[in-house]
């Protein structure tokens, strides 16, 4: 096709399109639709599918933390994962699944040389709640080895999830 034929039919269409009002209407259409998807105000695009149960307030009024943690959920639960809700301590996020307890560990001298201990949890409150309740038991005799076996410990530097890069987000600087 010369180019004088291909500038003839663009022109055609564009004078179709002003005098029929088809493309105005195509695009009308298209913003509309676009519109009516609700998108985050932090800049992470639109909100993803919210798990059953889940209702579209969960979206109002939240900041960008927020925001970031209840999407690590949503996409943990499409994966099959159990999340009960989540924390974000470093800017990492922390699930909250029952079996799982974050741990922090420090270490002191003792009477038979360096002792380890957990300084720090954060987990499902059934979990805490259960080592809680052996930790007053056994007293300063509590070990790790005291946990129960369907409890997982996992460091904290260990457990925490980059939202950005889970969620394949941009990150400002």
């Amino acid at each position: 096709m010369k180019t004088y034929d291909v500038r003839v039919f663009l022109g055609a269409l564009l004078l179709f399109c002003v005098i029929a009002g088809g493309c105005t209407l195509w695009y009308h259409h298209q913003s509309k639709k676009l519109a009516d998807v609700p998108v985050s105000p932090y800049g992470f695009g639109p909100y993803p599918p919210l798990p059953e149960g889940w209702g579209p307030e969960t979206w109002n009024n939240i900041s960008a933390n927020h925001e970031l943690m209840a999407r690590v959920e949503v996409k943990l639960i499409s994966q099959g994962i159990n999340v009960e809700g989540s924390a974000m301590e470093d800017g990492l996020v922390y699930p909250i699944i029952k079996g799982i307890l974050y741990v922090k560990w420090r270490t002191y001298p003792g009477p038979n040389g360096v002792e380890t201990y957990i300084s720090d949890t954060l987990g499902h409150p059934d979990d805490g709640d259960r080592i809680a309740s052996i930790k007053e038991e056994r007293g300063m005799d509590f070990t790790a080895n005291d946990i129960p076996s369907d409890i997982k410990l996992v460091p904290f530097e260990e457990g925490g999830i980059n939202p950005y890069d889970f969620l394949g987000l941009y990150k400002d600087k």
